[in-house]
């Protein structure tokens, strides 16, 4: 259901959904839900541009009977209104926020190789702005991990990289120590089993990582920051993002290994798998397009990924919530 969006003062928007609506207020990270009828009352004002402030005032006192954030609606309302519109012009190749890697026991030297030069033109061509490492506790390449990351780290100063690593607690607390204690704040170590990939969880099976989707989502999960309702009202949250299994097959997400783009042999560049259809179909798959989703007032502050849906099409609703977008209740 593709609704208007308008904004009511400079950091105020307002999203109609099927049964209800909400004022994302960005200022103060709040959101405010309120019934479809303040809402189209609301629109409704929006596009009288030329209301006396008398008339407004009403219309916040109406408001105000129903709401008990009297507040919050003023600073809604008390400013000008105008329509409020979030366009983006894809330039050819769309940049890249994190690529990844799943390093498993079979990887060889000449993957790492591999994905070395991945990083690096992805880095200075498409404007990559983190890669990460997924290391499996069987893997005995950490040095020359920790080799390819500096050596990034080195020649491309705004770059980030990440470690997700499985094992054991003593096992986790050395591996990249060396590149971690050199360039401090531009790397990050994390345990794979509580890292944001796997909130709930993680299983492995020899070569591949699973990575279960059964977290609920759950109000206190919003996001709610312009930059972020930019993203979920054009893209899905993997915009930008790209996982390489162990066996060199791509993924749009690295949580959603069902979703394969093809293997990386069938590309000449990495600048050729960022144009591929289906990785495009899926990064622009928004939540305006999803069942249930669609018709939620939270859509654009939710960060439930596509991932987590309940069939294989890309429409199916989202399998791990519970929210009543009727009754407005979770």
């Amino acid at each position: 259901m593709l609704t208007p969006k308008y904004r009511l003062g400079n950091q105020v928007i307002l999203v109609s959904g099927k049964y209800a609506a909400a004022l994302y207020d960005f200022a103060g990270g709040r959101i405010q839900r309120i019934s479809a009828g303040m809402g189209n009352l609301l629109a409704d004002d929006c596009l009288g541009l030329n209301r006396s402030l008398s008339k407004k005032n009403i219309l916040v006192m109406q408001l105000s009977r129903a709401l008990t954030e009297r507040k919050f609606l003023e600073e809604c309302i008390g400013n000008a209104y105008e329509n409020y519109s979030f366009d983006h012009v894809h330039p050819r190749f769309p940049p890249l926020r994190t690529i990844s890697f799943h390093i498993g026991p079979k990887t060889t030297f000449d993957d790492l190789n591999k994905a070395e030069h991945i990083i690096h033109d992805a880095i200075s061509k498409l404007s990559l702005g983190s890669f990460a490492f997924l290391i499996c506790d069987e893997s005995n390449m950490v040095a020359e991990i920790e080799g390819i990351a500096e050596r990034i780290l080195n020649e491309f100063q705004f770059s980030l990289c990440e470690f997700w690593c499985d094992g054991n607690k003593a096992t986790r607390s050395t591996r990249c120590s060396k590149v971690k204690k050199k360039y401090r704040d531009r790397v990050l170590i994390a345990d794979i089993k509580n890292s944001k990939y796997a909130s709930a969880g993680i299983t492995e099976d020899s070569d591949r990582l699973v990575w279960p989707c059964s977290s609920k989502i759950d109000p206190s999960m919003f996001i709610c920051r312009p930059d972020y309702y930019h993203l979920l009202k054009n893209y899905s949250e993997s915009y930008g993002c790209i996982h390489f299994d162990s066996e060199w097959n791509i993924f749009p997400d690295v949580s959603d290994l069902g979703y394969c783009i093809g293997g990386f042999d069938e590309f000449l560049t990495i600048e050729e798998v960022v144009v591929d259809k289906r990785l495009i179909e899926y990064w622009r798959f928004s939540k305006d397009k999803r069942g249930k989703c669609q018709d939620c007032e939270f859509r654009y502050a939710c960060p439930n990924p596509l991932s987590r849906r309940m069939g294989t099409g890309l429409a199916s609703q989202p399998s791990n919530c519970d929210y009543d977008i009727e009754r407005g209740t979770w």
